[in-house]
């Protein structure tokens, strides 16, 4: 049976052990695997002070939240008033696995120097680092050639942060192969002032070493507008996304970025929100963007928040030519995006070829929010293997589509979140059955 060991401290206690004129007992901290400081305004400027992280080493979760005060989370700093304040000058090994900073105004550094040897972070598995506005990277080069297992890292909202890694201007030899080379999931957004991830990787030559170093490539991939730059600039080479499953792209800009596309050749969700262009894969997108290689593998399409949508042109992708590039698609979600008229359209002044699109593999549709959507698609469409429909909010949807629809598998069909409705003759039936029931209530 393991150990638990409860410390109460008293403000005045913390202060004199954050500032040092404390002596510190090895009993009172060595069996600490947690801690949470939030919302502690009397404190120093630093939260983990030199003198304290010796007796930390087992520290596994740390959180900091709500502390205005707070400049820097680990004091790193080898001297202090011209004392040393490291007992022997060896390496602290560091079991911390968690880190989490949320709502540190005036944070500048989580290590207000690099640690050059100080202490190691070979532990850390996952970094959550949110509305630091204060904040200009996250991680010194020292800490960042050390932390292999980082797996799960998550950085948004913080104006001010311009590089994730900081490039070492101290050894200029200390240079990464590949920062955090492990890391799985990769959540960047609201990062205004992003330029880069790590300078060095902008170097022309660093990936030429990756062959020789096991990469696991990302899986889990969510960026905001820079982020998507950051791509498109090269930061990340193609091999590195050749992985992703999950690609989450949300940002303000008033321009879908097609060629984003073709660096996640094997994505199987992606999630768009939040931004303000008027169409996605539009017959009018750059000509050299080849629809025929895109989203090859997409299960799941996710559309939130887009409030100026007017069209996806889909269309364009189910044309007799590229019917198979969705082939695999097995969920459509369309929520809250106030301007959509039509899911699926065709270039305007032109016909397609035939006016049957087939959703081959969509076992699930759900059409949220979209106050002005007419209709799904003019033409005909067929949905083989639909078996969850959702239309709700959607008031001005008289029909699915003004041709004929097939859903063999679908027997009924979700009009409002305590509504289910069994289907009648067929889905346009129902649904025109059930629009002019709330026209008619609302005449009335």
């Amino acid at each position: 049976m393991g150990k638990e060991s409860i410390l109460n401290l008293t403000k005045r206690d913390i202060q004199e052990l954050c500032l040092g004129s404390r002596p510190i007992s090895n009993s009172s901290f060595n069996l600490l695997d947690s801690l949470i400081v939030d919302n502690c305004q009397f404190l120093s400027d630093v939260i983990l002070p030199l003198n304290l992280l010796p007796f930390l080493t087992n520290l596994e979760t740390l959180e900091v939240r709500n502390c205005n005060s707070v400049k820097a989370i680990f004091d790193v700093k080898r001297t202090t008033q011209g004392r040393d304040m490291t007992s022997t000058g060896e390496t602290l090994p560091f079991s911390l696995k968690k880190l989490t900073l949320s709502q540190l105004p005036n944070l500048e550094n989580v290590w207000n120097e690099d640690t050059h040897g100080i202490l190691s972070m070979f532990c850390l598995q996952k970094v959550h680092v949110e509305n630091c506005k204060g904040l200009t990277s996250v991680f010194p080069t020292s800490v960042a050639k050390d932390i292999v297992e980082l797996k799960n890292l998550v950085v948004e909202n913080c104006k001010g942060l311009m590089t994730i890694v900081a490039e070492d201007n101290i050894d200029p030899s200390l240079e990464l192969t590949f920062p955090c080379p492990r890391v799985r999931s990769l959540k960047l957004q609201g990062l205004s002032k992003l330029k880069y991830f790590y300078y060095s990787s902008l170097k022309s030559d660093i990936y030429t070493h990756l062959e020789s170093h096991t990469v696991e490539l990302l899986e889990c991939l969510s960026l905001g507008e820079n982020g998507v730059k950051m791509i498109l600039l090269g930061e990340f080479q193609r091999n590195l996304l050749d992985n992703l499953k999950t690609l989450t792209l949300c940002f303000s800009s008033d321009v879908f970025e097609y060629e984003f596309l073709e660096q996640v050749p094997n994505t199987e969700k992606l999630v768009v929100c939040d931004g303000f262009f008027e169409k996605m894969f539009c017959c009018e997108s750059p000509n050299n963007v080849d629809y025929n290689g895109l989203l090859l593998k997409l299960k799941v399409l996710h559309l939130k928040s887009l409030a100026n949508l007017v069209s996806i042109g889909l269309s364009y992708l189910f044309t007799s030519i590229t019917a198979k590039s969705l082939a695999q698609l097995q969920r459509m979600d369309i929520i809250d995006c106030e301007s959509i008229e039509e899911i699926v359209s065709e270039k305007e002044g032109e016909k397609s070829e035939e006016d049957e699109i087939i959703f081959p593999q969509l076992s699930c549709l759900n059409l949220d929010s979209l106050s002005k959507l007419r209709r799904f698609y003019k033409g005909n469409l067929s949905f083989p293997l639909l078996e969850e429909l959702s239309v709700t909010y959607c008031y001005e949807m008289e029909t699915l589509c003004a041709g004929n629809v097939e859903t063999g598998k679908l027997s009924q069909v979700a009009i409002n979140d305590d509504e289910v409705i069994p289907l009648e003759i067929d889905l346009n039936f129902t649904l025109i059955k059930e629009f002019l029931k709330k026209v008619n209530i609302d005449i009335l």
